[in-house]
């Protein structure tokens, strides 16, 4: 038997028919020349699965900022590399297996690359590689050597009352990168062992280091401290491993998971005083304080166990939960008390180390079901524990290197540690009900319950009721507005509970007037355990009047009342945002946005001086005063995507522009404050994508950016490292900068 072609038999037939037809109609005219066969559709793309984009780019500015999380910080050259390759068995193979590499940015430091083999079904193998920079100052001076965790002065350095009195800070000074980068290693294995069964385990290696800031203080009280913003090295290394065994078919899904995490770090960092500071003894003699010492971020470790689970009853219930249980460990042995050899300790750490532990156990239960067609129903309640088991001793405390040790057990440096820990119960309600069948109500009500120990509030109580309604009155058109009030109320307010409870019952039995042991005003309320009243509302509109136009609008507003005569009184956070798009036809969509925040915190307070007495009824109405901070933003944007020429030229534009603006106004009743200048902030940013086709399966890109970052901070603008009489300071001002980058690169997908 002869094969015969589809597209022959499909010719054969039309020839046959159009014969048989012009048997019967001599005057009609048929031939294949009148049936555009080849024309009737149009043939489709090829689909390509892998890419490779490889090319060049330069950037003409030196700023951190610009690069603080790209890996664009320094001026000039720099390569692209971006990869996606996959491989697959052929179609209709029996085999599943599979592999495929993923590389992103593999030219710049905010580079990855993951790696994955498995078979499709069966089980998979990864390995992937991230590295996240963060650049903060490129700009910051000290005369501070780093030596592993010690910062040395020069050789010669003479020290001062004052930074004005150092007379060779200026001549020391040397260029230090505020800056971080952070390398990830991750792999795993997952395996299905069975149709319903799953087990997987991962593992991750994170290593960051680089200069980070911190402070070092010698002085003792408020009135003489001397200081130094520090460059901080760091060195940080963590490594998890996740152990996961899962079971799941189309009623029930149950999973066992169990987490580790391990955390080293250098122990202390120690610095050199470039003041000139000393005590006397007690045996008069003057001691120099040259040195000084702070710890870090001690090893520690944290386990932790958990349970999910899923159950659908029928198709309309279904119910599931989760519960972990997890512990923290830290015993890194203590410093000592002081790293002056000269300052007098006679009484010795009450433990080698702090041999803390922290237990969390949390669990949530969550119901949903639609009891009639047009109603649904959830209900969740969640429990949360910490209980810290960290044991409590006293401490002597040595201030600053800044003294000698007091052997007075009375004495208001003999400290107990405080392990905070709380139980807290949330119960939430949601009922919704479905009418016109383009309109849904849903009202929820939430309560919590939060109880604590070591705090100025045992107990705290919220009740949240919720209403949310949504409509699609027509096909084109979507709205919903959600509201919500919230009541937190808190059990008697003890402002000195923690002072009463760090200090020895030595220290409290001598004070003469239990009315002064606070260490805060005693009518000032902590905004976290104030009570507080809080409304809030959200909302967003669709409109699709036709198929190529699209209007989005939505908004936010919280606002929070705090019932507190001193501290934080009210905030109030406003946001919007208008956005457009219009798609002009098939080649040419247009798009744009408007977004406006503004965020207003209100807080009071007394100054009472030195005056501890001050702080009590009746108090002096000169001595209130007020501040509002007021944050403003406003950011607009839009851009197009347009095909010039179909099948050969395409290209994408965007533009952003941003400004914040931030108002500190200060106000008293004894005298008008002095507004802080404003701190203003814009940002420009463009970005243009031409992508001209040499091939179907060949481009060449041509990329521009530029971007415009312009601050003014009061707080760093012209702050030099000698500005603050008792600061010694890095130096860095607020960045600005206008980068431009080019790049070049070649798409290549098969």
């Amino acid at each position: 038997m002869n094969r015969i072609s589809l597209p022959t038999m499909v010719l054969s037939g039309i020839c046959l028919a159009a014969e048989s037809h012009a048997a019967e109609e001599d005057t009609m005219d048929f031939s294949l020349d009148t049936v555009p066969i080849s024309q009737s559709v149009k043939p489709a793309k090829p689909l390509y699965f892998n890419e490779i984009e490889l090319g060049g780019g330069d950037t003409t500015e030196d700023s951190f900022k610009f690069g603080e999380y790209s890996g664009l910080q320094n001026r000039g050259g720099f390569v692209i590399g971006n990869l996606h390759w996959q491989q697959r068995a052929d179609h209709g193979s029996e085999s599943t297996e599979y592999w495929k590499l993923d590389g992103r940015n593999l030219g710049l430091d905010s580079r990855s690359i993951r790696g994955e083999y498995g078979h499709q079904g069966k089980g998979t193998l990864f390995f992937e590689y991230n590295q996240t920079p963060h650049y903060r100052w490129d700009d910051a001076r000290t005369p501070f050597r780093v030596d592993g965790d010690t910062l040395n002065l020069p050789l010669g350095w003479e020290t001062g009352a004052s930074t004005s009195e150092m007379p060779n800070l200026n001549a020391s000074l040397r260029p230090v990168s505020i800056a971080t980068e952070r390398q990830k290693y991750r792999s795993g294995l997952n395996w299905h062992f069975s149709p319903n069964w799953t087990a997987s385990i991962n593992y991750s290696h994170e290593k960051k280091d680089g200069f980070d800031i911190t402070s070092g203080i010698f002085g003792t009280t408020g009135g003489n401290p001397l200081a130094a913003v520090l460059p901080r090295p760091i060195n940080y290394d963590t490594n998890d491993v996740d152990f996961e065994l899962s079971y799941g078919d189309r009623t029930s899904q149950l999973s066992l998971r169990y987490h580790l995490s391990i955390f080293d770090n250098t122990d202390s960092l120690t610095w050199q005083n470039p003041y000139q500071v000393s005590i006397t003894n007690g045996e008069n003699q003057i001691i120099h304080l040259d040195r000084g010492r702070i710890s870090l971020e001690p090893d520690n470790q944290a386990h932790q166990v958990s349970i999910n689970f899923g159950h659908r009853f029928d198709n309309t219930s279904r119910l599931s939960g989760k519960f972990s249980y997890g512990w923290m460990l830290q015993n890194q042995d203590f410093l000592p008390y002081t790293v002056n050899p000269d300052l007098e300790v006679s009484v010795p750490l009450p433990r080698n180390s702090l041999d803390a532990q922290a237990n969390n156990l949390h669990g949530n239960l969550t119901f949903t079901a639609r009891p009639f067609d047009k109603t649904d129903l959830k209900a969740r309640y969640t429990y949360t524990e910490r209980d810290n088991q960290t044991p409590v001793a006293t401490y002597t405390i040595l201030r600053n290197d800044s003294e000698n040790q007091t052997t007075d057990p009375a004495s208001d440096l003999y400290r107990n540690n405080l392990p905070y820990d709380y139980r807290k119960h949330k119960t939430e309600l949601d009922l919704g009900y479905r009418f016109f069948g383009t309109a849904k109500i849903t009202a929820g009500y939430d309560f919590e319950r939060i109880d604590r120990d070591y705090a100025e509030v045992a107990s705290t109580d919220e009740h949240t009721g919720r209403i949310k309604l949504t409509a699609n009155p027509y096909s084109f058109m979507n709205a919903r507005v959600e509201y919500a009030h919230a009541i937190r109320e808190g059990s008697n307010y003890q402002h000195n509970k923690l002072f009463i409870e760090s200090h020895t019952q030595d220290f409290l039995i001598t004070e003469d007037n239990p009315m002064l042991r606070f260490s805060n005003n005693p009518l000032i309320r902590k905004f976290q355990y104030s009570d507080r009243i809080r409304d809030k509302v959200n909302g967003g509109f669709t409109f699709l009047p036709t198929d190529k136009l699209t209007v989005g609008l939505s908004g936010r507003f919280t606002h929070d009342n705090y019932d507190a005569i001193f501290g934080l009184s009210e905030q109030t956070r406003v946001s919007g945002t208008f956005d457009i798009s219009y798609a002009v036809s098939d080649r040419l969509d247009l798009h744009g946005f408007y977004t406006q925040e503004y965020f207003l915190s209100k807080q009071n307070g007394f100054a009472r001086g030195r005056d501890p007495q001050a702080a009590l009824p009746p108090l002096d109405t000169d001595s209130f005063w007020w501040l509002d901070n007021e944050d403003d933003v406003y950011t607009a944007g839009g851009g197009l995507n347009w095909v010039v020429i179909e099948n050969k030229l395409d290209v994408g534009l965007d533009y952003i522009f941003s400004r914040a603006v931030t108002d500190i106004v200060p106000r008293t009743n004894a005298a008008d404050a002095l507004a802080l200048p404003s701190i203003n902030t814009d940002i420009h940013s463009l970005n243009f994508r031409g992508d001209y086709h040499l091939k179907d399966n060949l481009r060449l890109r041509l990329s521009y950016r530029y971007e415009s970052f312009q601050t003014e901070d009061f707080a760093r603008d012209q702050v030099m490292p000698d500005t603050i009489a008792q600061v010694l300071s890095l130096g860095s001002t607020s960045p600005d900068y206008n980068a431009h980058v080019f790049s070049l690169s070649m798409i290549y997908n098969y």
